[in-house]
Parts: C-alpha cells; sequence; structure tokens
C-alpha cells in the first residue's frame, strides 16, 4: 500500500491512479494521520452496459433496490 500526503496526491494524481490501476492501494493522509483510502475498482461484467441476448443475465434488480451511478446518466433497468 502507498501512503500519500494531500499534497502530494493533489501533485501526482494521474501517476497514482496509474498504480491503482495496477492493482495498488493508496492511502491519504493528512498531517500524517489516515483520512481516505483509493481503491482499484471492482467491475462486474453487468456494469457495463450492453443490450442483446449476450447479457440476458444481467437483468436482476439490485440489491438495495437503486439505480447505480453510470456516469451521471440513469438508464432504467438497462443491465444491472
Amino acid at each position: 500500500m502507498i501512503s500519500a500526503g494531500i499534497k502530494e496526491v493533489k501533485n501526482n494524481l494521474s501517476r497514482l491512479l496509474a498504480r491503482v490501476k495496477a492493482g495498488e492501494e493508496v492511502l491519504i493522509t493528512e498531517r500524517g494521520r489516515p483520512v481516505a483510502r483509493i481503491v482499484k475498482e471492482n467491475v462486474h461484467p453487468c456494469s457495463i452496459v450492453a443490450f442483446g441476448p449476450e447479457r440476458a443475465d444481467c437483468v436482476a434488480e439490485p440489491e438495495h433496490h437503486e439505480r447505480p451511478y453510470l456516469g451521471g446518466r440513469s438508464l432504467g433497468k438497462a443491465c444491472f
């Protein structure tokens, strides 16, 4: 796990995100105290919006019955 202060995160966000994409975790600290963690998102195959019979298994409702965040737009029950 990488530890980085807020200023370092601000100045090196692209590099840190590249490391997160590679599987590392980043612990963000403020004055030496942990305040947040950046981890790689686990992408479920159904989180990629697709239509057609190849995604017929992706029509179940989410467990909490809320629409997931889809980049600022909601597509109803397209593929959850």
